[in-house]
């Protein structure tokens, strides 16, 4: 998963940090969460990654495990 300038979190080997920029992705088994607050850089990883994986996008993420996330408006909670 080393790639396109992402490195591994020393915390957590499931979480890559990109280098130079504030993004974020978290692998768990066969999900990815990609955390940016610009939506064109995201799609931007999402097209680099379907061309090197098989990929199905599921929209924005309502659970993750177990935790529900919820928006309003520019606001995010967890529950």
């Amino acid at each position: 998963m080393l790639f396109d300038d992402f490195q591994t979190n020393f915390t957590d080997e499931c979480v890559f940090n990109k280098k130079n920029i504030y993004m974020i992705l978290c692998l768990y088994v066969d999900d990815i969460m990609i955390l940016y607050s610009n939506i064109q850089v995201i799609n931007i990883t999402k097209s680099f990654l379907s061309g090197n994986f098989n990929m199905m996008n599921l929209g924005p993420a309502n659970v993750i495990l177990g935790v529900k996330l919820l928006k309003n408006n520019n606001d995010f909670a967890l529950t």
